[in-house]
């Protein structure tokens, strides 16, 4: 079976997915630069197992859209890891718990432009066993936006896709967007919730609703929020049956779900003089490596997809 989209354009978006518990700390004392960078990384470091990983300056550069007029980005390379070795990862509870770094090798290298990143190995479950408690989000959506503040909510909003709703207390809205602790009820709504509202409010239909507790006589305080925004309905599955002219499609790109690796792959319908089923190109869009098939029938075409579960 196969889930296709039919979707003209370019190569698709790269998707950022990890365990849940990722969302449990607080990335806002990150900049802009600097969670595009580490969700790009993430995005290649997924379900690769413990495995090195090595990137390229320009190719990086590419995938986060980013600006190198100022030639800061070693700068900001440097900075990414500094404070991502800072904060710890928590697994566990108040009384029996486990605080980890998820890198433990980050290497820069200026002359070659590339960086060599290695995920730590007791933990690398973070970013490979993702088969029930996990977020993901496409990278480009995300380096998007400008707020950090945005960002981080961004993340939050997409582990809660599937029910639409999202609610946390005033404290743990706090921790998780790392908001300092000066600030009033008024600079929440004005330097953390008005950008979160103008970046994704529209897009995603997002309404929020504060909860009020009452303490003894005055007025009642913020206790909490509650967001809404737009369900996302996970890509579900198209079984092909009769005869199809696909040449009508010839020459389009298709976006192509993959559920095993959770990612959408590009396949580029070729016309065939004289044939109703076509050839097809597919490529893989972490490598670029690109493969041609050509099919008999429908029937053929809907076997072959369901026997590589795509």
């Amino acid at each position: 079976m196969i889930n296709v989209i039919m979707n003209i354009g370019d190569v698709m978006n790269e998707i950022v997915k990890y365990n849940n518990n990722f969302n449990n700390i607080g990335l806002r004392n990150f900049n802009a630069n600097e969670l595009d960078i580490l969700m790009a990384i993430c995005s290649r470091m997924r379900e690769k197992g413990e495995e090195e990983i090595t990137f390229h300056f320009d190719k990086l550069k590419k995938l986060i859209k980013y600006s190198d007029k100022t030639n800061t980005f070693v700068k900001d390379l440097e900075n990414t890891y500094d404070k991502l070795i800072s904060i710890k990862l928590k697994i566990g509870d108040k009384r029996k718990f486990v605080k980890f770094v998820l890198f433990t090798r980050y290497s820069v290298n200026s002359d070659s432009q590339t960086i060599d990143i290695a995920v730590n190995k007791d933990f690398a479950w973070v970013l490979n066993e993702l088969n029930v408690t996990f977020t993901s989000f496409e990278l480009q959506e995300f380096i998007e936006l400008k707020s950090s503040y945005s960002k981080e909510f961004y993340r939050r909003m997409k582990q809660f896709k599937t029910t639409g709703i999202w609610k946390v207390s005033i404290e743990e809205f706090k921790q998780i967007l790392d908001i300092p602790s000066s600030y009033k009820a008024s600079d929440i709504d004005k330097r953390v919730l008005m950008p979160i509202e103008n970046e994704l409010g529209k897009k995603h239909n997002l309404k929020i609703k504060k909860r009020y507790s009452s303490k003894g006589r005055g007025r009642p305080t913020v206790s909490g929020f509650e967001f809404k925004f737009n369900k996302e309905i996970s890509p579900g599955k198209t079984k092909i049956t009769g005869e199809i002219n696909f040449n009508i499609f010839a020459g389009r790109k298709v976006r192509m779900y993959d559920s095993i690796y959770d990612r959408y792959n590009v396949m580029t319908i070729l016309s065939i003089e004289g044939k109703e089923m076509p050839a097809i190109r597919l490529q893989n869009v972490d490598d670029g490596y690109i493969q041609e098939f050509a099919f008999n029938s429908s029937e053929h075409f809907m076997n072959w997809f369901e026997k590589n579960k795509i």
